[in-house]
């Protein structure tokens, strides 16, 4: 009886195993398909390919990040904009979704629509301000303000990067900023 019991014991043990092997092994292979697939990817549609048929796997959230980009280099503006918001709705806990939102305020920047560009700034700066993105959002809201005709509020956020993240490069950035004439 006790023999019968561990038979049945190792036979689950080891079809446990078998099952973790296979799953494992899968995973793999699915893993470096994508590596493949975004290495190999050229074009948005490409990129459209590898984000929607590898989700799960982070080479999909990189494909679909570096969409938005193509797509910004290309100016299309509008989708670029559209892409970045469903990289942040797909991937909120991300590293690079605060780099979306900022890529976002960047598109609306360039498109002149300046009060929606320093709103999506401003965003980064208060939701993702420990992201990468965070000074750079800040030295962007500025450039806001001054597009806008703000430029004390302008010269109050360069002065507050400079103090708050000393010897940094936005640091350097944000003092030379404060250098030129106000316009």
């Amino acid at each position: 009886m006790h023999r019968a019991k561990w038979i049945g014991g190792v036979v689950l043990v080891l079809v446990a195993i078998v099952a973790w092997t296979i799953f494992s092994y899968n995973q793999r292979k699915r893993e470096l398909e994508a590596r493949t697939a975004l290495s190999a990817a050229a074009s948005v549609e490409q990129l459209q390919e590898v984000s929607a048929n590898y989700t799960g796997t982070p080479e999909a959230a990189s494909a679909a990040f570096l969409r938005g980009i193509a797509l910004m280099e290309s100016e299309k503006w509008d989708e670029a904009f559209e892409a970045f918001g469903a990289f942040e709705k797909t991937y909120p806990e991300h590293a690079l979704t605060g780099g979306a939102v900022a890529a976002q305020a960047v598109v609306r920047e360039m498109q002149g629509k300046f009060e929606e560009a320093k709103s999506l700034y401003q965003r980064v700066g208060t939701s993702y301000q420990n992201s990468y993105a965070a000074p750079f959002a800040m030295i962007g809201e500025a450039r806001m303000y001054e597009q806008m005709g703000s430029p004390e509020d302008a010269r109050k956020m360069l002065t507050e990067i400079v103090t708050r993240m000393p010897g940094s490069v936005f640091a350097g950035e944000a003092a030379a900023l404060l250098e030129r004439p106000v316009r």
